[in-house]
């Protein structure tokens, strides 16, 4: 698991909207729209079983079971809150999780005019 909040950590400190794993293939985030492999180790099938059982909500271990594939939310104290998709692909575990981001940006921030927050 510290691998795992590792990978998470850092891809938030770098501005990743999105993270995927998947086993044999480097960690992929998307940064400003474009996918970038990460340098660190190809996620294996026992680790990815490991994370698999760790961060799934036990209410949907079931239908994943059942299903192999399930969306929820995941949350790391000092990391953020991901929007998280499990699922199997030819039989393999794959986890595909966007960074649900908590503060609004300002209209200021977003450069948006004057006239767009007197409609808001």
């Amino acid at each position: 698991m510290e691998l795992f909040q590792k990978i998470l950590k850092i891809a938030i400190d770098g501005g990743a909207s999105d993270i995927h794993l998947k086993i044999g293939t480097p960690v992929i985030f998307r940064i400003n729209r474009e996918l970038i492999a990460v340098e660190c180790p190809f996620p294996t099938a026992d680790w990815m079983n490991k994370i698999v059982t760790a961060i799934t909500p036990e209410h949907l271990k079931k239908r994943l079971e059942e299903d192999r594939e399930v969306d929820f939310s995941y949350f790391i104290p000092g990391i953020g809150r991901f929007r998280t998709n499990l699922f199997q692909q030819r039989g393999q575990w794959a986890l595909a999780m966007r960074h649900v981001k908590t503060n609004v940006p300002s209209f200021e921030q977003l450069g948006l005019q004057e006239q767009i927050k007197k409609i808001a």
